[in-house]
């Protein structure tokens, strides 16, 4: 079969890119086989390179703004590219059409149109987002989409994986194809001498190709040169190719000190000739689809060292064909490098073994599939027959299912209202099964109605009899088994089914009980086989059915396939999870068809199954959610609030806690129902609902706990490690299934308010979106800057994070480094601040950064306002630090041990009552012990802690956020001494409550000197008590989250009474 002639290509992007470089090699493979290709794209700016190349190959082009608009949803996208396909496009003109989607957003519009043209066409997805969540309304567009001739195609495995997953879907059912790009290199004649080209002649070159776009990872590659220079002295980083981030890149290299080793040198048209002559070549990319420079790099022979990202370890095989490290991390990123810029064997064994690799994705090969694939859409839309209007192709029109077994085996085919028939795809029904089946069917006539045709939906036409109940049950099987492949129809056609055999057992009323029983074994079935709701089916059972007895039947029977989905969902330890109950409702519990009394016994049938007083509590809490305990109370409820935070202890261990224990309070406080959500991790089950009902006692406020998988407690942790060593992969802290389970407890909590605190959980505000009306994130501090410091520490401290105060270099004990640094923001921490109303910012210094860069008025300080609680004494001669272990607290604790401590033992002399620094919290356990200092480790009290004390003593150089122990301390009227950019953001002022300072020498001078001096430090604590009197009042913290809410948009009464 010889390709189509008339072929149509549609891009709907604005650049020039790997996307679109693909459509542009299938175009000129279809013209030089002879096809007339045309090529549909928006003309602008960034798509010139691509018109100038259409034109120099003879490709027709069509000016058609299909591109999505900027800031658009995905619904928005569907409308606006439908009406542009609309006026532009005639697909009767073409006899096949390919769609070169870099997301599925990006082609939500163009589908339906495809979909109605009965043109064959290939949708290729080339880069999906991990952990990309697609709404209903959107999978039900692609759900409406499918036909026969018209495939979905994705570049890489990751990416199919990462559609299916978007589009819920077992990505093995093969709803997404997959066609591995390929490529086929061209080398000059010429050689390229790159250490000539910088004027170095003995230099060893690094080379990167792609576009300065933190996808590829420029800011990694940056960090990661001086790991390699300190090492390979005469190792230079040449980046080939356009972007934005040029300046930061050259100003992070400055600040590294390593400006003169990175080479910025544009885009070039000889990327496989620079490959090939590099002598390492460096693609430290954050996600692809599948990359076309990492396989040029392939083909060209080149040492690759890129990352263990979208499946790239599958491509290549660490240490045969490649060096392959972690995403994000600049240390093994510059280790590999110089290692293998020393090692010229290793260098040879990869040249040889990645050429021999690289022949899987040759060009050749990937065209040949395209044709296979295009010969199959063609024949398959022959073979198909429609109707003269049936262009909709849509759930509303379906008439009936058919269902054959005949000599050629099975197969289905929907029915639409105007008469037209649509094959549905079976390659996903496996000959056994449909054989099990028919062999249960007790009645031979249904088997032989098998044989011909069955049809039921619209028609009525049920075998008679037993028939219709054995029938039913077969068909709820094929359905649930067909489900992967066209949910939004299948799901359909359950509601219909259950109207038309309730209508049957009108017309035939010796069907009993054990009738609807039979047909009600389908539930289980249809939710076994596809993963879908028994909800559809049991809504038009309900629709239609008036018999009291047969309507009980079905609600205890959907209770009983409810409770049975969250036992089989349990997870490790944990009890069955109420949340999971309501999940396989999707939310759609609440639109059942239930007459008085029905919904509460179907909820009380579900609670009591369950068991538990916990779960039973959570289940009703889910279920008031839903509206579905009764009639409604008199008067208003209170506006509800749910506050999530991975982890939170009671009593508060740390800054955090402390943060996190104030906004409850504060929620409270303005007068909403509070609900403390908790993620669980692998194995803690028991002991987070020993500390829940602590909390619950404590505070009168409901907890719910969202229990983890093994596999995403081990991808959240790893998360944490990473973040700790100032790698700040915010992707890595989602996760799929607690993303599932995060959204449908918010479909059953519906909160009025969603509080996330961190922003790593910023993907929470995606899980409620349409489910919460109002989205609040705290951010406690900006990752980015946090990520920032901590690499500047390892930077200064020879590549290592301290661990112990030993390891703490003098040099960091200055915070005037510290509080100049500059940081870029990650990619993925703006839009995720951005999905939220309101973004508190503990740090007015960190708001400021951050204001301008998001919709006016959405970013508020909030910083913490303690209840004023004084001392009832002051200690002498005492200052203390308390703090948990983490890195920046180590270094203050370091500069107590290694520099503060034996000043003050040196100062005192013989003094009855020797000043000294008494440290508490979990930072002891990296100090060790010495004169000048005693170490008390966690207390159960430390408020007594602070009646011991002078002053409060904060040597920390480097922090995010907001020092909340000096909050604490300046709370109770205690004056604190500590670093100038600390302290500012704190509230900190000269003089008034406490003393600043910009070195430890002069901090470490200043403190004994004002424990030498009585009359002085009672001045200071004077002034510190009279200040902290008039800062701090018990209602200034609730006042001022009241008015952030209002400011922002919340429309509570509370909220709105409160910040009046």
């Amino acid at each position: 079969m010889s390709l189509p002639k008339k072929v149509l290509g549609l891009i709907p992007t604005r650049g020039f890119g790997g996307a679109e470089m693909h459509a542009l090699t299938l175009a000129r493979w279809l013209k030089s086989n002879g096809s007339d290709v045309t090529l549909a794209f928006d003309l602008c700016a960034g798509t010139l390179p691509l018109l100038r190349q259409c034109n120099e190959s003879g490709i027709d082009v069509i000016d058609a703004p299909i591109a999505p608009p900027i800031g658009a949803s995905p619904m928005e996208i569907h409308e606006a590219q439908g009406a542009i396909v609309a006026a532009r496009i005639d697909f009767a003109k073409y006899d096949l059409a390919f769609v070169a989607a870099p997301s599925p957003a990006t082609c939500i519009g163009i589908l339906p149109a495809l979909a109605a043209s009965g043109l064959p066409a290939i949708v290729v997805f080339h880069l999906v987002a991990e952990g990309l969540r697609l709404s209903e309304a959107v999978r039900e567009v692609f759900a409406a989409s499918l036909r026969p001739w018209l495939s979905f195609v994705a570049v890489s495995e990751f990416t199919r994986d990462m559609l299916a997953a978007a589009l819920g879907l077992p990505a093995e059912a093969g709803f997404v194809g997959v066609i591995a790009n390929g490529v086929q290199i061209e080398r000059t004649d010429a050689p390229i001498n790159l250490p000539s080209v910088i004027g170095v002649d003995d230099a060893r070159i690094v080379a990167s190709i792609g576009r300065l776009h933190p996808q590829k990872g420029c800011a990694t590659l940056v960090d990661a040169i001086p790991h390699v220079v300190s090492k390979i002295p005469n190792a230079h980083f040449l980046w080939f190719g356009d972007g934005e981030l040029g300046p930061s890149m050259r100003e992070r290299a400055e600040r590294l000190e390593v400006g003169q080793h990175l080479h910025l040198m544009g885009f070039s048209d000889r990327p496989v000739d620079i490959m090939a002559a590099a002598d390492v070549v460096a693609l430290p990319s954050r996600y692809e689809g599948l990359s076309l420079t990492l396989l040029e790099a392939m083909h060209a022979g080149a040492v690759i060292v890129t990352t263990e990202t979208s499946y790239q370890e599958r491509i290549l095989t660490e240490g045969v064909d490649a060096s392959i490290v972690p995403r994000d991390d600049a240390v093994s990123l510059g280790g590999a490098v110089a290692q293998l810029l020393g090692d010229p064997a290793a260098c040879d064994s990869y040249r040889i073994n990645v050429q021999q690799r690289a022949q899987d994705f040759t060009l050749a090969r990937m065209l040949d599939d395209y044709r296979i694939l295009m010969e199959r859409l063609v024949e398959a839309r022959a073979n198909t027959v429609l109707g003269a209007d049936t262009a909709g192709g849509g759930t509303s029109c379906i008439l009936r299912v058919e269902v054959s077994l005949g000599a050629t085996g099975l197969s289905m085919a929907v029915v639409d209202a105007q008469g037209g028939r649509h094959s549905l795809p079976l390659h996903g029904l496996f000959e056994d099964d449909i054989s099990r089946l028919l062999e249960g069917c007790e009645s031979a006539e249904v088997q032989a109605d098998l044989g011909g045709e069955l049809e039921y939906v619209g028609s009525g036409a049920l075998p008679n009899d037993a028939g219709p109940v054995t029938a039913a049950s077969l068909l709820l099987r094929l359905l649930g088994a067909m489900g992967p492949y066209a949910p939004a129809a299948v799901m359909a056609l359950h509601e219909a089914f259950g109207q038309v055999f309730v209508g049957r057992l009108a017309e035939t009323p010796s069907l009993s009980v054990d009738c609807i029983e039979d047909v009600l074994d389908g539930l289980e079935a249809v939710e076994n086989g596809a993963g879908l709701s028994p909800l559809r089916l049991a809504n038009g059972l309900l629709t239609e059915l008036k018999d009291a007895r047969l309507r009980d039947r079905v609600v205890s029977r959907l209770a009983t396939a409810v409770v049975s989905e969250v036992k089989s969902d349990t997870v490790k330890d944990a009890p069955p999870d109420a949340a999971a109950a309501l999940r396989i409702g999707q939310g759609q519990i609440a639109d059942l068809p239930l007459q008085d009394g029905e919904r509460a016994r179907f909820f009380a049938s579900v609670t009591n199954e369950l068991g538990g007083a916990a779960e039973a509590r959570r289940f009703r809490l889910l279920a008031r959610g839903l509206g579905t305990t009764g009639p409604a109370s008199s008067g208003r409820t209170p506006g509800r609030v749910t506050v999530f935070a991975e982890f939170f202890n009671f009593p508060a261990r740390n800054g955090g806690d402390g943060r996190i224990l104030s906004l409850i309070l504060a929620y409270r406080r303005i007068g909403l129902d509070v609900t403390v959500c908790l993620l669980v991790h692998e194995g803690k089950w028991s002991e987070k609902c020993r500390d829940a009902e602590r909390l619950r006692t404590a505070l009168n406020v409901e907890v719910d706990l969202v229990p983890l998988s093994d596999k995403a407690s081990a991808r959240l942790r790893r998360a944490h490690q990473e973040l700790a060593q100032g790698n700040g992969n915010l992707e890595g802290f989602f996760d799929q299934q607690a993303f599932a389970q995060i959204r449908a407890y918010l479909e059953a909590a519906r909160p009025d308010i969603l509080h996330v605190n961190y922003c790593y959980f910023g993907w929470v505000a995606l899980a409620a979106e349409g489910l919460v009306p109002h989205r609040v994130l705290d951010t406690h501090d900006i990752i980015s800057r946090r990520t920032a410091l901590l690499r500047e520490i390892r930077r200064r401290s020879q590549d290592t994070l301290p661990t112990s105060c030993a390891s703490v270099p003098a040099i960091l004990h200055a915070d005037a480094q510290f509080a100049a640094l500059r940081y870029d923001l990650h990619p993925a921490e703006l839009p995720m601040m951005g999905s939220f109303e309101t973004v508190l910012m503990i740090s007015p210094q960190e708001a400021a950064d951050i204001s301008g860069l998001l919709p006016a008025g959405r970013v508020v300080p909030l910083q913490m306002h303690l209840p004023f609680v004084p001392l009832t004494r002051y200690g002498t001669r005492k200052a203390m630090f308390a703090a948990g272990r983490n890195v920046f607290n180590i270094l203050g604790a370091a500069a107590i041990q290694n520099h503060v401590a034996s000043y003050l033992a040196a100062r005192n002399g013989g003094q009855d009552m020797p000043a000294q620094v008494e440290v508490y919290g979990d930072v002891c356990g990296a100090m060790e012990p010495g004169d000048g200092m005693v170490l008390h480790g966690r207390v159960p009290n430390v408020a007594a802690a602070y009646e011991d004390a002078a002053v409060a003593f904060c040597p920390v150089p480097a922090g995010t956020g907001q020092n909340v122990k000096i909050v604490e301390a300046l709370s109770r009227g205690l004056p604190v001494l500590t670093y100038a950019s600390i302290g500012r953001n704190a509230g900190v002022q000269p003089g008034v409550n406490g003393l600043l300072y910009g070195s430890i020498d002069d901090m470490r001078r200043g403190l004994a000197d004002l424990l030498d001096s009585p009359d002085q430090l009672a001045a200071l604590q004077a002034s510190t008590r009279d200040w902290a009197a008039r800062r701090y009042s018990s209602g200034r913290f609730v006042a001022d989250l009241a008015k952030a809410l209002r400011t922002t948009g919340c429309q509570l009464q509370e909220v709105e009474r409160l910040a009046d």
